[in-house]
Order: C-alpha cells, then structure tokens, then sequence
C-alpha cells in the first residue's frame, strides 16, 4: 500500500510537445538546411540565434590567434646561421673582456664602462668585427633612437665589403657585385635591438629579427654580456659553447619581441572579429533587402527576423572555417574561408528560399 502510494507521489515525465520537437530538430538540421535555419530565426526565441552569431564570428578567429600566439623572435635564427653564432660569442667575449657592461634601466638599454668596480659613463658607438675565413660579422652598439636609428640600421644593410677582407667599398658597381660581400650584424640601441643574417661572402640576407622589438620584458639591472656569455656547466667543447650562446642571444630575442607579439595577436584579433561579425550584420541587410519586393514571399519578415536568419546560417560556414583555419593556418585560404563559405550560403538561402514569386 505504501509503495503504491509512493509510486502516486512522482512527478510523472512530461512528454516533449510536438512544437519543442519540431523547434529542436529545425535547429539541428539548420546546420545543412536552409530552410530549417529561416524556420530556426522565425520561431526560436531570439537569444539563440544571438549566441550563435557570437559564436559564428568568434570561432573562424581561433587558428589565427592560435598561430600568432606561436610566434616567437628568435624564429628567424632557427635556420642556416651563416656563422653568426661565432660572431655572437666572440664580440660578446671581447665587450666583456674589455669591462663593458650593458644593463637595461627604465626600459632603456644603457652602455656602460667599468673602469676598476665603478661604472663610468655611457657610450657613443661601439663597434666589433669578426672575420675568420669566408665568415664575417659586426656587432654595433648606438645611442641612437627614432629615425637617426632607422637611418643608421639603413647605412648598415645596404653596406658593401671587398670579399675576404673587412674594408668597406663606397661606392660598390653593379657589375662588381660578385666582389661584394654584406656581413651579418647585430644593433643594440637604447630602446630596440635588430639582427640580419647575410650568406657567406654574399649580399643576399638570408634572414632578419622582427620590427618592433624593445626591452621592456627584460630583467632590469641585469648585465646582457653575462647572461648570453654563461654557459652549461658540461658544456665544455666550443661547439657546445657555441650553442649555448646562440641559445641566450634567441632568449633575448624572444623576450623583446613579447610587448610586440601581444599587440599583434590584440590587433589582429580585434580586427578579424569587427570583420567577421560585420560581415554577418551586413549579410542580415541583404537578406532584408532581397526580401522587399511585392512579389516576394518574405516581404513581411522585418528587419530583425533577417538579422536572425544570417545569424543562424552562420554557424556551420564558422565551424568549416575553423577546420580550414587550422588546415591551412594563416595563409589566404584560412583567413578568407570563413568570409567565402558565410557568403555563399547566405547568398544562396536568400535566392532559393527567399526568392520572389
């Protein structure tokens, strides 16, 4: 008797309504259904359709987000090195040897001399060259900033030198060229450093660091010549040295290249995601003005109940740009795919299933 009576207690499962089954299966077939999704837009509550066109303009900017957010400023120094790591330790071995400390204060880079345990001074130009065989680089070290700095790095990479020696041509001839040689060079200035790789005995740059770089990541008080000259305790052939100091310098690198890196990825976000959901709003415009004529069937959907119907059919053009983002990355396919895809499938729900009488 209990057990019948508890049995009475329970709340019985209400059945779905045929209206909330249909709703249901109207918006997962809108995935590939044209008409499910002007179906979706006309009888689901307007907050759904509100989140799928946030989703529908957020995810195509994932794989570019992703991708920038795997760059790094030491890229360019992961390949052929052109013997710049040579010239790299042994420039650095020489500042240091000669008692020259660069320390960053302020975000700054400042050069100083250390005469006995005092620090006296900031300095000019300073200049290193290394030449061993058919490898050559210069190390610069300038007070310069703004344009006097673009100036000056400019005068360095369209320099011309005699091959196998360290002396500067002047006025080189084209049809000399094969005489000439530009040598990989490093610029430390007060607010951003810059680094080029050129081919051996050659005039043609093989690689080059990122713009924008400053050392506003970088530990302050920190002596640079000390942390790109310690190496492994077992690292104790020069080849192993070498590494290691090629490894500091791309550490260095990689820090000044942070404060760019985030203002790229915010950029570039930012600008995909006004694009994207602009898209899809100009989109539900279009579909409200091909629906104004007289003989057209859908002349009475306003305004908002267009937007809507975009908004709906924006979603698998987004999940197939996702896909396509991560296949091809940051190349035109994956950025223009979603803007291709989103068109083309609200262009042709509004001819089929919007077109007039």
């Amino acid at each position: 008797m209990a057990n019948n009576n508890s049995k009475k207690l329970k709340k019985k499962r209400k059945p779905m309504s045929p209206e909330a089954k249909r709703n249901l299966v109207n918006g997962f077939k809108s995935l590939i259904s044209n008409q499910a999704a002007i179906d979706s837009a006309k009888e689901l509550p307007w907050w759904i359709a509100l989140i799928l066109f946030v989703v529908s303009f957020c995810i195509p900017v994932i794989p570019t987000t992703v991708s920038l957010s795997k760059t790094y400023g030491a890229s360019f120094m992961n390949g052929n090195n052109y013997g710049s790591d040579r010239g790299l330790l042994n420039t650095s071995e020489t500042f240091k040897g000669e008692g020259y400390e660069f320390k960053v204060a302020n975000d700054n880079l400042l050069h100083f001399y250390k005469a006995g345990s005092e620090l006296t001074g900031e300095i000019d130009e300073m200049r290193g060259d290394v030449f061993e065989g058919y490898y050559n680089f210069t190390y610069f070290i300038t007070s310069k900033t703004g344009s006097a700095l673009n100036d000056y790095v400019t005068n360095i990479a369209n320099a011309k030198y005699l091959k196998g020696t360290t002396t500067r041509v002047d006025n080189p001839k084209d049809e000399d060229k094969d005489n000439y040689y530009t040598p990989s060079y490093l610029i430390l200035a007060p607010d951003t450093l810059t680094m080029a790789v050129y081919k051996n005995q050659k005039t043609d740059r093989a690689t080059a660091s990122a713009a924008g770089l400053n050392w506003k990541n970088t530990t302050k008080g920190e002596d640079l010549l000390t942390r790109v000259l310690t190496v492994k305790a077992e690292s104790t052939t020069e080849v192993a040295q070498l590494k290691d100091v090629y490894d500091n310098y791309k550490g260095v690198f990689n820090e000044t290249y942070l404060d760019a890196k985030n203002i790229q990825w915010r950029n570039s976000s930012l600008l995909y995601l006004g694009v994207y959901a602009g898209l899809i709003l100009f989109l539900g415009l279009m579909v409200f003005l091909l629906t104004r004529g007289r003989n057209n069937p859908y002349h009475f959907l306003n305004f908002f109940t267009c937007q809507k119907i975009a908004w709906w059919a924006s979603f698998t053009p987004a999940v197939l740009a996702l896909i396509l983002g991560f296949i091809f990355g940051t190349n035109m396919i994956g950025q223009m795919s979603f803007i291709v895809l989103v068109s083309l499938r609200v262009m042709w729900l509004s001819m089929r299933q919007l077109r007039p009488m």
